[in-house]
Parts: structure tokens; sequence; C-alpha cells
């Protein structure tokens, strides 16, 4: 790399607080400023993540735990500028933790609740026994249950996936009411 572009991204780089390294192409740090030699990011296991084959933009790296944006700029054929931007919240599901930790209760629990049911129902037929209604309305309450919580990750994930797709409360209902009227017939009213 030529002296003069080392110097100028120096002076750009050098007083800043973010974490900026100057590497050539295959990944030798050639500087860094004060700001990244304190935060520990730009070593081999950086480099590792970031992949041999990094091209210019914004970058989602694994590091210390955590992913964490950087700004990949291509310097003509001598290197790459690479600065820090931020967490990347996109792929940070730590804040998402309590409701999944929700949702496996609620699988774990329905789960358990259908196959009781079931066991009820049978032990009911081998005894010749026909009010088997209270353990269909606990299979039904159930599912019912089921497909309520399936309806927030789906929302999530639909909404990631198709950017001008408009969600509110009236569709949301809306789809559960046909989900429900599939699976259960009528009786879904």
């Amino acid at each position: 790399m030529e002296n003069s572009t080392l110097s100028m991204l120096k002076q750009i780089y050098g007083a800043t607080g973010t974490p900026v390294a100057v590497v050539n192409c295959e990944y030798d740090v050639l500087w860094k400023n004060s700001a990244a030699e304190a935060c520990g990011f730009y070593d081999d296991r950086f480099f590792a993540e970031l992949g041999k084959e990094a091209a210019e933009g914004v970058k989602s790296v694994f590091v210390n735990g955590a992913y964490h944006l950087f700004n990949v700029m291509k310097l003509g054929e001598e290197g790459f500028a690479i600065e820090y931007v931020g967490k990347d919240s996109a792929r940070d599901v730590s804040h998402m933790r309590d409701y999944f930790d929700f949702l496996c209760a609620r699988l774990r629990d329905s789960s358990s609740q259908i196959s009781m049911a079931a066991d009820d129902i049978d032990m009911f037929v081998k005894n010749g026994d026909t009010d088997i209604a209270s353990s269909l309305n606990r299979i039904n309450k159930n599912v019912m249950l089921l497909l309520k919580e399936a309806l927030v990750p789906e929302n999530i994930f639909y909404a990631a996936e198709c950017a001008d797709e408009s969600l509110n409360l009236a569709h949301a209902v809306a789809l559960s009411a046909e989900d429900a009227q599939n699976v259960l017939g009528r009786q879904s009213e």
C-alpha cells in the first residue's frame, strides 16, 4: 500500500472513537487506530469470520460472543479499510429469549394435555363409555392455543421476507379464523 494512502487514512481515522483497521489483501493488519487497539477486534478469528472473499459493503461478523456490523471499504488492489459500525441487532435474538421460553413451555404443555386427553378417550372407549366430549374439548382448546402461538413468529418471518406486506389486526384475525375453520370445521365459530 502506498504511504500516501495509508497516511491519508491515518489522518481521517486516527483520532476517531470508531475502531478502524487498514489491512492488505491477505488481511495482514497494516495499521489500527487506538479505538481498534482497545476493542479487541481485528484479530485472526475476526478475519476468519469475515472470510477471505471479502467484498465492499457492510458485513455482519460474529465477534466476542455477538454479531457486529463492519463497513468494509476496498482500497483498490491494495487492501481494505474496515470500520466498526455497531452491534447487529437484526441477528441478536437475546431480546426474544423470554418469548421463545414461553413458546417452548406452551408446546410442551399443550402436547402433554392433548396426549392425556387422547389417553382418556382411549380408556373411555375401552370401558364402553361414550361421554368423551370433555376430552375432545380439552384437545380442541390446546390445539387452538398452539395455533394462536404460531401466529406471532409466522407474521414476523413473513413480514421480514415481504417488506411490502402490511400487517394489521383485522388481517391477522381473518387468517386465524380461516386456519381454525380449516382445522376444526364449523365448530370453530
